[in-house]
């Protein structure tokens, strides 16, 4: 289970009507919103507020562009 302040690795699915990143994340498919992340980017991101529902990060490191 991820953490306040984990720094981890995610594959952004899309974007939310809002404009966040979602990627899921582990084997439960947790929920992860990232500001400022496109679909298909390979990212790392630093877990910012976390619930037992879903979390939000930001980005890090993107390790792979969207196209």
């Amino acid at each position: 289970m991820i953490k306040l302040n984990d720094t981890i690795e995610l594959k952004i699915e899309k974007l939310t009507p809002t404009g966040e990143g979602l990627a899921r994340f582990g084997e439960e498919k947790f929920v992860v919103f990232v500001i400022g992340a496109l679909p298909e980017e390979k990212i790392k991101a630093k877990i910012t507020s976390l619930n037992k529902h879903f979390a939000h990060a930001q980005i890090v490191e993107i390790i792979e562009q969207s196209k």
